[in-house]
Order: structure tokens, then C-alpha cells, then sequence
């Protein structure tokens, strides 16, 4: 029985070979076949929380998972821009106003902290 020398060799190559196409393949793939995310079975009948949902970026997010049927929650400072893009989303989105930062001044300023039993004092709703 006579063995190759090299076979081992030749072999060692061809797997190398599969390899390397395999990989070329998956990077061709991605551009050629690409496959949408499916957001809407990540969130389930949960929510989406989305900062600055008012305009730009955030806007944008909001419209394309609101295409997609998944429940949001938008947060924005500016109050008049935030309706503008609810209503832009559907009539039927309820909109609440919320002050979110007087209920984080009043829960940061009241807290204990550093081991001391006196409230941290600021300037809060409380304090003044």
C-alpha cells in the first residue's frame, strides 16, 4: 500500500479552501440576502420605550415600529412636537403628559444617601 506523502496535506488545504469560501459567502450573503429583524416577536405584547420619540432619530424609530404594530412609549422635553408626531403616528394613540423631572428632583432630593438619616437638601417642591 502506498501512501501520499502529502495527502495529509492536500487535505489540510481543502479545508482550508471550504473555509475560507464559507466565510466569503456569509459576507456576500449579508449584502445580497438580507433579512429584516423581527421586532415585533422580540417585544411581544410588550412596549417600546423610546427617548426623544419628538423628531429625528427617535421620530423615526417610532414611525417604523409603529408599521410594524408594536406598542410605544414616547418620551420627549418638547411637549407640542411630541403630539405632532403622535398624531402623525395614528389618531387613535392616547397622549399623557407627564413632568417627569419634578418627580425625579422630589425623589433624588428626598432620599437617604451615604448612610445619614437627614434628606439631602436642593431645591425641590418639598424643600422650598
Amino acid at each position: 500500500m502506498i501512501v501520499c506523502p502529502f495527502l495529509f496535506l492536500q487535505i489540510l488545504g481543502g479545508l482550508c479552501l471550504l473555509r475560507f469560501l464559507y466565510t466569503q459567502w456569509r459576507i456576500i450573503s449579508v449584502y445580497f440576502f438580507p433579512k429584516e429583524f423581527d421586532f415585533k416577536g422580540l417585544a411581544g405584547d410588550g412596549y417600546a420605550l423610546i427617548t426623544g420619540g419628538a423628531e429625528g432619530i427617535g421620530k423615526q424609530c417610532a414611525l417604523y415600529f409603529a408599521k410594524k404594530g408594536i406598542n410605544l412609549i414616547l418620551v420627549d422635553f418638547n411637549e407640542k412636537k411630541l403630539k405632532e408626531t403622535t398624531k402623525e403616528i395614528n389618531e387613535n394613540v392616547r397622549f399623557i403628559h407627564l413632568n417627569i423631572v419634578k418627580f425625579l428632583v422630589f425623589r433624588f432630593c428626598h432620599r437617604k444617601s451615604y448612610g445619614f438619616n437627614k434628606p439631602r437638601r436642593s431645591r425641590c417642591l418639598r424643600c422650598i
